[in-house]
């Protein structure tokens, strides 16, 4: 029996699936290409080898609780009815004493999936008055630069890419950690669009390009000087564009002054 399904997993992609079952069994999990136009019923690795992790022997199937000292590793099995009154117990009791403010939720896509977050369990925690967090280290301090650098930006549309003349792959690898961006560059290069790729790795999508640039670790921010400094000398910065959407753009050009192409050569 095959079962339409969507992937659980920490991914905006959302792909559509197709589960195959066999006498209550996962055995087979596919895309769906007819489902998503973006991803096109290609799948990562890792949701194609879910059925793995679903019924791993380490798996854990029930509540554990700690019964010896932390760090012993000592830990006795809980009905799922005992664990979810203990848990509820102690989130009214900390509201009572202390005020839901006491209660914050460490909760994030990674443990609940890009589908599922944010959903049944932020009902729970707003009802508690819980405390709001600002999530894992690396999405609060990214988000906020990306939108403090270059405000509301959703990125570029996937059907864009044909239209590219240049696409710069800037130190990051589609090919493992983004394998539906792959489609949109190919699209955009066999309409002739150049690829250059920034990384010290020869990735797979490095060896594709028509030029890679093998950077030392650490100096892209040297590269990125390079080339702002490139763009103010030779004029083909825009600058009415600047002067209307960006704020301090003569300061990054002072910055980027001593930058010559030779000086960044050379780190």
């Amino acid at each position: 029996m095959k079962v339409p399904s969507a992937c659980p997993l920490d991914c905006p992609d959302a792909c559509s699936l197709e589960v195959t079952v066999e006498h209550g069994r996962v055995t087979k999990i596919d895309g769906t290409r007819d489902r998503n136009p973006v991803t096109e019923g290609y799948i990562c690795a890792k949701v194609r080898k879910f059925p793995d992790q679903l019924y791993g022997k380490e798996r854990i199937l029930e509540p554990m609780m700690r019964v010896g000292e932390k760090g012993e590793g000592v830990f006795e099995p809980l009905s799922w009815q005992q664990a979810i009154s203990l848990a509820a117990k102690r989130l009214v009791e900390t509201r009572d004493r202390f005020g839901g403010e006491a209660i914050l939720p460490f909760c994030y896509g990674g443990s609940n999936g890009y589908l599922s977050q944010d959903s049944t369990d932020a009902l729970l925690f707003h009802r508690l008055g819980a405390s709001r967090l600002a999530r894992t280290v690396c999405a609060a301090a990214t988000g906020s630069a990306a939108l403090g650098l270059y405000g509301k930006m959703e990125g570029v549309a996937f059907n864009d890419y044909p239209a590219a003349r240049l696409v710069v792959v800037w130190g990051c690898n589609p090919a493992v950690s983004g394998i539906h961006l792959v489609p949109p560059i190919q699209a955009a290069r066999d309409a002739g669009a150049k690829l250059v790729v920034l990384d010290p790795r020869a990735t797979p999508i490095a060896k594709q390009a028509d030029l890679h640039l093998p950077v030392r670790p650490g100096t892209d921010l040297v590269v990125a000087l390079a080339v702002i400094r490139e763009l103010f000398t030779s004029g083909r910065a825009d600058r009415d564009f600047l002067d209307r959407h960006a704020t301090r753009a003569d300061e990054l050009e002072r910055r980027a002054a001593p930058w010559t192409l030779d000086r960044a050569a050379q780190v």
